[in-house]
């Protein structure tokens, strides 16, 4: 008898919600519920988490990414060049632009010269990013709000929905021999940290170096909320890990 595992390229099963994503070998995309099957348009589901199922389709020859839910209800559109993985159970960073890594000499230099750790297991340069800019979106349910519009060269979370954003700035990917982890490193440009919460007037900072802009947000910026909102600033989530 042949096994059934081996028709699946990828299931995502959700035992609380009792429905499931999955994408049979012959590329055919399906939601299921019970004994109730409906095909998706969907060409490629990637990773599943928070019955949140990450996937892209080709367009023009192109890969656009969206967000969907377990159930079959799209979340986000596939409207976007890129999606990260989910952080911290509601953020999503979104790319629009040219998601491809190529090979530069300069941006070979930079990592040889300030980057490579020279771990015992080898690193290398893999590439640098070509041309986008990332925002950020935040789910909530069945539903998601764009926090920060695809503007910046790259974000680093530093507390919930307190973000630092580098303008100007280039993307080296690497890979790390210890780790045996692919990281993104950003080197150039200048940075502002923006309170990126939909519930009150952003707030932002002027651009400056990084460790300038984080401190002037706390001693003065921060100054703006009230009580309750209480920020550590202790990097939350690592700002080099490809997400």
């Amino acid at each position: 008898m042949e096994n059934p595992i081996d028709l699946y390229d990828n299931l995502f099963f959700s035992k609380e919600l009792e429905y499931a994503i999955f994408q049979l070998k012959s590329g055919e995309v399906f939601s299921a519920k019970n004994n109730s099957l409906e095909k998706l348009e969907i060409t490629k589901i990637v990773d599943s988490k928070n019955n949140n199922v990450r996937y892209f389709n080709y367009k023009d020859g192109k890969k656009k990414w969206g967000i969907i839910h377990i159930s079959g209800h799209e979340i986000i559109p596939p409207i976007y060049d890129y999606i990260s993985p989910l952080i911290a159970d509601e953020f999503y960073k979104i790319f629009m632009g040219d998601y491809s890594w190529e090979y530069d000499d300069h941006s070979s230099d930079y990592f040889s010269e300030h980057i490579d750790t020279h771990s015992w297991n080898g690193d290398y340069f893999m590439g640098k990013l070509s041309t986008g800019q990332w925002g950020l979106v935040a789910i909530h349910g069945s539903s998601y709000t764009v926090l920060i519009a695809p503007e910046f060269s790259w974000l680093i979370m530093i507390d919930k929905k307190i973000v630092c954003c580098n303008v100007g700035g280039s993307l080296i990917k690497w890979y790390d021999g210890d780790d045996k982890k692919e990281y993104i490193q950003v080197y150039d440009g200048l940075w502002k940290v923006i309170e990126a919460s939909k519930w009150h007037n952003r707030v932002e900072t002027e651009l400056g170096d990084f460790e300038e802009v984080v401190e002037k947000f706390k001693s003065e910026y921060s100054k703006q909320f009230i009580e309750e909102f209480t920020y550590t600033y202790q990097f939350i989530f690592d700002p080099q890990k490809i997400y």
